[in-house]
């Protein structure tokens, strides 16, 4: 199935399945709560709403590498650093060919135009990592995002897994984006998703369940 606008999101790894729960579960009184989905110029990990309006995201840890890969996501963070600036600006490129070393070929580097991006339009009003704690020294935790570890508690009942906001995501902008009708398209995309993996468990279901009879059907003859 072809999903527009990147808007097939990622899987969710197993290791990384009790953060997500976790994370759900702390902002589970925001509306509009939905995982790995392009809000932005990006994919996000978690997105919410609040009551009031303000848009939340958060990107969810589970190891150091994971964490630093992700400034090479530039664009993103140069928006997230340039929060009190209007506009930051960017290229926008096309390809282009030319001879280098006598031989003709796409030349790097060239920008066709600069087009102004209106900061407080592209990112989210606060920002968080999810983590577990100790992943990583806090001084590499940028100013301008919250840090949000994952705790675990053991009691009778088992293991159990929360968030406590190790620091507060600063508010980077006061703009309340109206973004239902993008939500709108990652839900419907996700029921669709979420309908054809349905149908495949059902379909391999069956399968398992016509190999099982036909084994004891089999058994059964050997026995008479």
């Amino acid at each position: 199935m072809d999903y527009p606008n990147n808007s097939k999101p990622s899987p969710i790894e197993p290791a990384s399945a009790h953060i997500y729960s976790a994370v759900f579960r702390h902002f589970a009184q925001n509306y509009y709560r939905i995982a790995n989905s392009y809000i932005y110029r990006w994919e996000s990990d978690f997105f919410c709403q609040t009551k009031a309006g303000y848009s939340i995201e958060v990107e969810i840890k589970i190891s150091r590498s994971d964490f630093f890969a992700d400034f090479k996501k530039t664009e993103k963070h140069k928006l997230l650093k340039g929060h009190k600036q209007e506009n930051i600006y960017r290229f926008r490129g096309e390809e282009r060919y030319g001879m280098v070393d006598g031989k003709y070929q796409k030349l790097d580097g060239i920008a066709s135009s600069i087009e102004p991006v209106k900061v407080n339009e592209s990112i989210p009003n606060r920002f968080y990592y999810a983590m577990p704690v100790g992943l990583v020294d806090p001084k590499d935790i940028p100013d301008y995002a919250g840090v949000l570890y994952l705790h675990k508690t053991e009691s009778y009942w088992g293991i159990s897994n929360s968030i406590r906001v190790e620091r507060e995501a600063k508010l980077l902008h006061k703009n309340k984006q109206d973004l239902r009708s993008v939500l709108l398209e990652k839900f419907y995309w996700q029921s669709i998703n979420n309908r054809n993996k349905i149908t495949d468990l059902k379909r391999e279901l069956k399968e398992k369940q016509e190999f099982i009879d036909k084994h004891i059907k089999g058994y059964q003859l050997e026995l008479t």
